[in-house]
This record gives structure tokens, sequence and C-alpha cells, in this order.
């Protein structure tokens, strides 16, 4: 059944970007086959199945498999994983690459992104959920130096993947447990204003549970939702639009990338990876971690001069004790801190 959609408005996106407010988010359906009938993902893993009956009972349409034994599992992981490392086109991964998202949110498991950013030194930061391991962080994600996060593990540790019904009730149960998302992700996701969904079949349960932990049915974000997507019925292209308030742009994937790809170009935004550019890049994140480190050295000897000045009247001893021990930490955040910046400007070899 045909989706009804609507003109995309291509300004909105690419200031949105520019302003580090833009989401980018890759599903299981994003990388297609030549005729876009279906997702690549999906004919590899029924094909999987099929070869391999001794070792998978079954795979159903929601993407999931039931294996014979755990070991089968782990025999047939790493035949997924070489998928993950070869599904998509150099071209289409270098174009994602080039438009500045500052964060990229993925359901794959797949590092091709990763990879290409690897390979042209590009500062980025890449993470994953692993339910049994909270991990943090360290900053924002900007332009600069994207965050890449997936949501659903990564190839490269098996235990985070989800290719089972038991994987995913175990994935939920930490997602919304004490194991939550990382503080400066879910401080982008609440501060966007522009969601992008690539790749997802939005009638899936688990999709519309992810939809609704990430709030889209919250009425105080007030972001934009671009969604592609093949047909849907009724109900669940009710849910989306009216329940979700998402806008509906076409179901080519490789189509919108291009044409975004092209906008941001004409923008004059898109990121270049040629060396000099990169090296401009990273010498301006040591400049702005320098700018940091002195900023904070000024601040920490201000506060120490503060507190060396109430110690100066001060009569109450336990209150002469808590002085003399916060004194003590300042000076080794003092200590830390200069050592970081003498380190930064120290030439690299």
């Amino acid at each position: 059944m045909s989706i009804q959609v609507k003109p995309v408005d291509w300004e909105f996106i690419v200031k949105t970007i520019q302003r580090q407010r833009c989401i980018l988010f890759l599903g299981p359906e994003f990388y297609r086959t030549d005729d876009n009938s279906s997702s690549k993902q999906q004919v590899f893993f029924k094909q999987i199945a099929t070869d391999n009956p001794d070792k998978i009972i079954s795979y159903n349409d929601n993407g999931f498999f039931l294996f014979t034994t755990p070991q089968d599992k782990t025999r047939m992981f790493l035949k997924i994983v070489d998928f993950f490392e070869t599904q998509a086109d150099d071209d289409l991964i270098q174009k994602i690459a080039e438009i500045p998202f500052h964060t990229i949110v993925s359901i794959n498991p797949d590092v091709l992104l990763k990879k290409f950013f690897e390979q042209h030194s590009f500062p980025h930061s890449f993470e994953f959920f692993d339910k049994n391991n909270k991990k943090d962080i360290a900053e924002p994600p900007t332009r600069e130096k994207p965050l890449l996060y997936n949501l659903f593990g990564s190839v490269s540790k098996e235990d985070t993947l989800i290719f089972t019904h038991e994987d995913l009730y175990d994935y939920f149960k930490a997602l919304m447990g004490n194991n939550v998302l990382p503080l400066e992700l879910r401080t982008v996701l609440e501060t966007a204003l522009d969601y992008i969904f690539l790749g997802f079949q939005f009638d899936k349960w688990y999709i519309q549970l992810i939809l609704s932990l990430l709030k889209l049915h919250d009425e105080k974000y007030h972001f934009i939702r671009y969604a592609s997507a093949n047909a849907l019925n009724n109900d669940t292209e009710s849910l989306c639009i009216n329940h979700f308030k998402i806008e509906f742009l076409g179901a080519d994937n490789n189509s919108f990338i291009n044409t975004l790809h092209e906008k941001c170009k004409d923008a004059g935004i898109l990121r270049d990876f040629s060396a000099a550019k990169i090296t401009e890049a990273l010498n301006e994140l040591k400049d702005d971690r320098m700018l940091d480190l002195k900023q904070k050295i000024e601040r920490q000897y201000k506060l120490l001069s503060e507190y060396e000045r109430k110690l100066d009247t001060e009569t109450n001893p336990r209150i002469i004790m808590g002085y003399e021990d916060e004194m003590e930490d300042i000076k080794k955040n003092i200590s830390q801190y200069e050592k970081e910046l003498k380190s930064d400007l120290q030439p690299q070899s």
C-alpha cells in the first residue's frame, strides 16, 4: 500500500546539520539490493538459514534466528560478521561520511563508517550499546569530531549482537534498566531539531518500541522526524504519522543520500577527507583542547586563592581541615592539567 509522502524541506535539513541539531538513524533495511526490492541483510539471512538447516532451526521475518545450539550460533557469527563487513558500497559510505552529521546512530552492528573515518585519519568517536558494560562518551559530538553509535551492538564484540529473540529480550531489559544510554548521546537526542530515519520497517514491534524509547511520542520534543519506508498498512502508517509525527520522504535511501549530499555540497559544508584538511582539523581540536586546559588551570588557581583567603580568617578546626582537603584536591587538579598541557605542547614525532 502506498505511503503518504510529503515534500522534503532540504533547506531545513541542511541548516540543522550545520547547527549540529540533526541526527541520522540507519536501520536494517538501509542497504538495499540493486533493484531496491528488499534489504541485503534480509536476503543474506534467509539464504544462510536455508544453507544451514543443521545449525539454524528457523529464521522469521522479524529478522531473528533460532539456532540449534549456542556453539552453532558462534559458528554462524563469523559468517554474519563477514557479511556486515562487505554489505555496503564504498561510494554510499563515503557520501554519508562527507555529509557533516555530528551524530549517526545505527541499528546495524557493522563498523563500515568507523573504518572509513579511521582509514582517512579523521577525528571521530565510536561506541556501541553493551548490556554488560555501561560506557560513557568522553565529550559531546561535533561536526569536527562526530559520534558514531551502534544501538544494537557491534561485530567487534559477539555478545553485544542481537540475532535471536532472547538477545532482544536481554537488550531491552538492560536498556530500560540501570544500563541506560550514555549521557552525551541522550543530550544530543533531546536537543536535536531533526531526526532522519533511513532503512526502518516501522511495522515491526521492536522498531516501534525503539521509537518510544527515543521519546518520539513526547509532545515536548518539537523536532522534525523524516523517514524512508516501503509500503505500510494503514494502521502502521497512522501510528507513525499521528503518534510518532513522522513525515515520510519515499522509499529510495540512496536517492535521499545522493540529494542531501548534493545540497550540502551546494552549501559548502561537506567534510573534506583530504590529508591537509584532516591535519588542519586535528590541529584545531588540539588548539581548542589547549585553550580549555589553560582556562581550567586559571580557574583552579583562582579557587585556590579563595580558599587561602578564607583560611587566613577561619578559626574552626573542622572547617580549616575541610578547606585544606579542598586545597589539596585543587592542587592535584592543577598538577594534572599542567601535565596534560605540557604533553600537548610537545611536538609530535
